[in-house]
């Protein structure tokens, strides 16, 4: 395990550093309030609401998470022609992103996932999608606006909700243009895509998206084990971080044994967005030269802190400080 102190100076490294992030740009909205009755019209309860909040999700969440911890985010996506689309990107561009890279589109709608919280609870979510995958043309787009906005660019992410934006097109120039500008590329993938991000730097999968990736079984050390080598091998990348919830991560790179780091996470009221986190700090680890373990050490650190709060949150260079000085 590398030393604290080390870990903590690391991440000075982060300032400055421009990430460009492509992906489905959700609307994450909550409902807050508490519950006193259940409804005489249904056996469900009545939720009296008192407050509702609206966050940067999915891709949003990733730009958001670069932002806050001393990084430069280029969002590049699709939204709808809605108020909804008009408020992620004012939200976006308050925080600080730039948003020229987003393209709109009359034909979909803006991606809105509603969770209803009472008395600190999830009680349902709702959500307003589609998963129709984006037209040739707008694929074109993106592919010609990322070519300007990689010229500024450490590193790209791809993050990937299922929503329509990521195809294997997109996906296949988006490794033609890493290639060309020499950068990184970081996968927070969907089962429906997952091996077709052969050549990526580094994927950050689940062990449910694994297991449904590899059709196998994936909950313990010995499948996590045999899963992480036959990915490296299926998707020729350099490392592949497998997130494992309470369990911590197993990071796999090409010729070296597997490294277990345990979760660093003591209360866990909320796994919202803690994908996302992981994702985020791992990608500014790699473009500040820690290297994948370390790196995804920093990242076990910051979904932590994610998972000790509810609702979608960005954490912050002092966050994840914090966290390192109160583990043992």
């Amino acid at each position: 395990m590398t030393d604290k102190k080390d870990l903590t100076e690391d991440l000075n490294k982060f300032k400055g550093k421009n990430i460009v992030v492509v992906g489905d740009i959700i609307v994450d909205r909550y409902i807050f309030g508490g519950v006193k009755r259940i409804s005489p019209e249904a056996p469900v309860p009545v939720v009296d609401i008192m407050r509702e909040e609206f966050m940067p999700g999915g891709a949003g969440n990733v730009i958001n998470n670069i932002i806050s911890l001393g990084g430069k985010a280029y969002a590049s996506g699709v939204i709808g022609k809605d108020s909804h689309g008009r408020d992620i990107v004012k939200m976006l561009k308050d925080e600080g992103a730039d948003t020229s890279g987003i393209i709109k589109d009359g034909s979909r709608p803006t991606s809105v996932k509603t969770r209803i919280i009472a008395d600190r609870q999830q009680v349902v979510r709702t959500d307003i999608e589609s998963k129709v995958k984006i037209s040739k043309e707008i694929t074109r787009k993106i592919l010609k606006q990322l070519k300007h906005i990689l010229k500024k660019a450490d590193g790209i992410i791809i993050s990937d909700y299922g929503k329509g934006i990521i195809n294997r097109p997109l996906i296949e120039g988006i490794i033609r243009l890493a290639e060309e500008y020499s950068l990184p590329v970081v996968v927070d993938p969907q089962v429906g895509h997952f091996l077709d991000y052969s050549g990526v730097t580094s994927l950050t999968p689940n062990e449910k998206e694994v297991s449904e990736a590899l059709n196998m079984r994936v909950d313990d050390d010995k499948s996590v084990e045999k899963a992480g080598f036959i990915l490296l091998q299926k998707l020729n990348s350099a490392a592949v971080l497998i997130t494992r919830g309470s369990k911590g991560m197993t990071l796999f790179k090409k010729g070296e044994k597997s490294r277990y780091i345990p979760t660093a996470a003591k209360d866990v009221f909320d796994v919202t967005g803690a994908g996302d986190t992981v994702t985020g700090i791992y990608m500014m680890g790699i473009v500040s030269g820690l290297g994948h373990y370390r790196a995804a050490q920093l990242a076990n650190y910051g979904a932590a802190k994610v998972i000790s709060r509810i609702g979608t949150v960005a954490v912050t260079v002092d966050d994840i400080r914090k966290e390192i000085e109160q583990t043992a």
